[in-house]
């Protein structure tokens, strides 16, 4: 007999799909990566259905199953007929988390399944949420860049974290700007200076060296997703969204969106 979803706040829903994203990144570093997944999955399925007997994965798979299919867009279907569906998924991960546990087995595939299994669950709880704003999918606590920053540091995260942008504002009150992997690549390139030199100046100082940051499209954590979708349809590639105090609460990029 299925368990009876436990009411859950916006915020814990949140909460929940974060965790699951924070796993995801976590098998960026490591192929084998796999267990963060299953812990979050797990502390998912004890949160929305804290009656499941008994616990672990076993305990709430027909529960979350339920889930999916109430809830996601495509019902947890295969996307292609070579697609494993949601049921498919979670029973691979179970298994191959228990021969991982019993007798050692970790394999790379196993890694690979369980990321599939966390991106079906985050856009489930992001339909179960039922909000149409900016607030479901952005990043929250970006990383930004500070004026003081050397730009050797700056380039060091960027490479770290894949990321293509990266939000600065130099000195407070000043409107937030972005500055780009490729902006900082031209920038490197300049032959009338060595590398060392130029990645030795702070962020400040290269910027009124000839360093082109590029001003941010800011909106708030209440913008809608057509009004967010509307300024990557009019050239931006970045918005920073800002609390009421205008201090940087996320990001959110075309692939946060999709």
């Amino acid at each position: 007999m299925k368990a009876q979803a436990a009411k859950v706040r916006h915020c814990e829903l949140f909460f929940l799909r974060d965790e699951l994203r924070r796993a995801r990144d976590s098998t960026l570093a490591n192929s084998e990566g796999y267990l963060p997944i299953v812990q979050a999955i797990e502390r998912l399925g004890r949160q929305l259905f804290p009656c499941s007997k008994p616990l672990g994965l076993a305990g709430i798979r027909s529960d979350l199953s339920g889930l999916v299919r109430q809830y996601h867009p495509l019902e947890g279907e295969p996307l292609h007929e070579h697609e494993l569906s949601f049921a498919q998924l979670f029973y691979r991960v179970r298994e191959g988390r228990n021969d991982a546990v019993h007798v050692g087995a970790v394999a790379r595939n196993l890694t690979s399944l369980s990321v599939k299994l966390a991106i079906i669950l985050e856009e489930t709880l992001i339909q179960m949420a039922n909000l149409d704003s900016v607030k479901a999918y952005m990043v929250k606590e970006p990383v930004i860049a500070h004026g003081w920053q050397r730009l050797g540091l700056i380039r060091q995260t960027m490479l770290e974290h894949s990321f293509s942008y990266l939000p600065y504002r130099c000195d407070p009150g000043e409107h937030w700007q972005v500055i780009s992997s490729d902006a900082i690549a031209r920038y490197l390139r300049d032959a009338s200076r060595t590398r060392r030199d130029l990645l030795k100046k702070s962020l400040r100082c290269a910027l009124v060296d000839g360093l082109c940051g590029a001003q941010a499209t800011t909106i708030t954590h209440d913008t809608s997703l057509e009004s967010a979708v509307r300024h990557f349809k009019n050239g931006s590639d970045f918005l920073i969204v800002l609390g009421g105090d205008g201090c940087i609460v996320g990001i959110a990029t075309s692939f946060d969106l999709m």
